[in-house]
């Protein structure tokens, strides 16, 4: 596997979503809440594909993610597993298997320090505000 099948993957959940939205709003009761629960819960899948396919391509979450997100990432691990099934299969010509090795462990190594950070960082965030909610209140 490689990034451009994530990419398809992401493209594909996108599609779903869409189908979904659209037959919730022909329909009603428990049908349309059923079919809104399959979109929301498709929409978190797709945000970690995202965060990885982004994390792939050299991005920082900073870049992928809104700085103001205030949205919990619980599934850190597998946004880490998914770079580590989509990370490139095989060396660039130029590069030897030992360097693209080492290459891989490093950059897998920083993502999930990164992704450790960052949910470090809106947790701060959701604490800062419920704090500041109390103090209004």
């Amino acid at each position: 596997m490689n990034p451009f099948d994530l990419r398809d993957r992401i493209k594909s959940n996108a599609l779903q979503s869409r189908q979904y939205r659209d037959e919730a709003r022909a329909t009603c009761g428990q049908a349309r809440y059923d079919l809104q629960m399959k979109a929301r819960n498709l929409g978190g899948d797709t945000r970690l594909l995202h965060l990885a396919y982004g994390l792939l391509r050299g991005m920082t979450i900073e870049q992928i993610e809104s700085p103001n997100t205030t949205t919990p990432l619980w599934g850190w691990r597998t946004v880490l597993k998914t770079v580590q099934d989509y990370y490139w299969e095989s060396p660039r010509k130029e590069q030897t298997q030992e360097d693209f090795d080492a290459e891989k462990a490093a950059r897998l190594a920083q993502v999930e320090k990164d992704l450790i950070q960052w949910q470090n960082t809106i947790w701060k965030r959701i604490l800062t505000l419920q704090v500041e909610r109390k103090l209004a209140s």
